[in-house]
């Protein structure tokens, strides 16, 4: 998607950002950690079907929503327009793309398996934790992988991830530190979460991500363009101070505005910012991965106004876990 990517933290609800919900059933899954389903299959039978020169873009739209009917969009009218318009313009991009599906499947299987362990030692879940299903798709080359909390008590959440993703390993890294803190947390409030849950988490996630599989550039732990993390850097006095008092706000708009916008200052996804910013001040001045992955979520707000506060306060920096905990912080 170029410079930006919108995923991670912008989990959905219980309504799947998917045309066609692909959730696994109890009885597919084994004893593992992680269970897989790989949707690739469906879409190697789809375009099989819909190569031919024969087949006109309505015919291979039909084919799509018959044999296939996955993408990363709203499961709405508005949604199911995206999907079309993305698969006409990308597919001339899928015949480079199908020598290497199979292989890319395996990799990302390969890398979850690898990860998920090193992911719930960090947040310091526990051994009986929840395992944590896996959706292989092929996606529409939009970057769009994201991560569903359970349905029904007792369920896994469930990471979806297009195989096309560049850098999945990373990718794939900071949707499983969503899905495990969503299963230790009960986390639930999904997109429309007051906005401070979305920065701790997606700061969270980005740390944890550099934290795992160190040595990389800043700007991949971010998925934004090292520009933008520049000026994330620069202005992050600014943004903060924009930022602060729309933290306890849960609705579409601040959601919205903070991720897909261009919030107070003009930066696009200051909520990202904010969130690589706290998660790091936290981190260097005493804070665990473990301690900030319990903080409940309905104390996520205070906590991150608590922080901030403390951060614009003139000490530049979060308050100590000695002082400050999530049953301490100050609310709005």
């Amino acid at each position: 998607m170029g410079s930006l990517r919108w995923h991670t933290a912008l989990w959905a609800p219980a309504a799947c950002l998917l045309v066609s919900c692909p959730i696994l059933q109890a009885s597919d899954r084994g004893a593992s950690d992680l269970h897989v389903e790989n949707l690739a299959p469906k879409f190697l039978k789809f375009y099989a079907a819909a190569a031919s020169a024969s087949v006109t873009e309505p015919q291979r739209w039909a084919l799509w929503r018959k044999d296939y009917g996955i993408a990363a969009v709203p499961p709405t009218p508005a949604g199911l327009a995206l999907a079309r318009k993305q698969l006409d313009e990308e597919w001339s991009r899928y015949g480079k793309l199908l020598p290497t599906v199979n292989g890319r499947e395996e990799s990302a299987e390969r890398d979850a398996r690898e990860v998920l362990p090193r992911v719930k030692a960090l947040l310091g879940a526990g051994a009986a934790s929840t395992p944590v299903d896996l959706v292989l798709f092929v996606g529409q080359f939009d970057g769009n992988e994201f991560t569903v909390p359970p349905r029904r008590p007792g369920d896994p959440p469930t990471v979806v991830m297009p195989i096309e993703t560049h850098d999945i390993r990373y990718a794939l890294t900071q949707e499983l530190m969503h899905a495990v803190q969503i299963d230790m947390d009960g986390l639930h409030n999904g997109f429309n979460a007051p906005l401070g849950e979305t920065v701790l988490t997606v700061g969270l996630a980005m740390r944890g991500t550099e934290r795992i599989l160190p040595g990389a550039p800043k700007s991949l732990y971010t998925w934004r363009s090292a520009p933008w993390l520049a000026r994330c850097m620069r202005d992050s006095d600014a943004i903060l101070r924009g930022i602060r008092p729309y933290i306890a706000k849960a609705d579409a708009d601040t959601t919205t505005r903070f991720t897909y916008g261009r919030g107070t200052t003009g930066l696009e996804s200051e909520a990202y910012c904010a969130g690589w910013i706290l998660a790091g001040n936290l981190l260097e001045h005493g804070y665990t991965f473990r301690r900030l992955a319990k903080i409940p979520e309905a104390e996520m707000p205070r906590f991150v106004t608590a922080s901030l506060n403390s951060m614009l306060g003139g000490t530049g920096r979060a308050p100590s876990p000695a002082t400050l905990s999530p049953s301490k912080t100050q609310r709005p």
